[in-house]
């Protein structure tokens, strides 16, 4: 079975990005190609970027037809498809852990809590 060809979408000024840098480091069996999308130029807004993320963001990984979005899923899908040298936890207490972890730092990251304290009147 051929594997298809795997792009990383980045550009150095990212730290979202470096993010993915450092997991590829510590993976070591992952080699992408690397395309660097100046967001300075605008690149990231270019017809040919947007049809990879239509919000114009980097990162953004391309696995053949499959494409992720967003550093944090970008690694979950590589721990997903890469089993060896694994980064997350493989017994459940641990996992839980990590996973408690993963999704208190998402939920402060999401700006929908600013919404639900708008949209339903919670004072801070």
């Amino acid at each position: 079975k051929k594997m298809s060809k795997e792009i990383f979408y980045n550009d150095d000024i990212s730290s979202n990005g470096w993010r993915i840098l450092i997991y590829l480091k510590e993976k070591g069996n992952i080699q992408p190609e690397v395309k660097t999308i100046s967001l300075m130029k605008g690149e990231s807004k270019s017809e040919e970027f947007l049809k990879v993320n239509p919000r114009g963001q980097v990162p953004a990984w391309q696995d053949g037809s499959v494409v992720v979005l967003e550093s944090l899923a970008i690694m979950m899908y590589l721990e997903n498809k890469y089993k060896e040298n694994p980064l997350i936890p493989q017994n459940n207490e641990d996992y839980g852990v990590f996973l408690t972890r993963y999704f208190q730092y998402v939920a402060k990251m999401d700006n929908t809590s600013i919404f639900g304290s708008v949209a339903f009147g919670k004072k801070n």
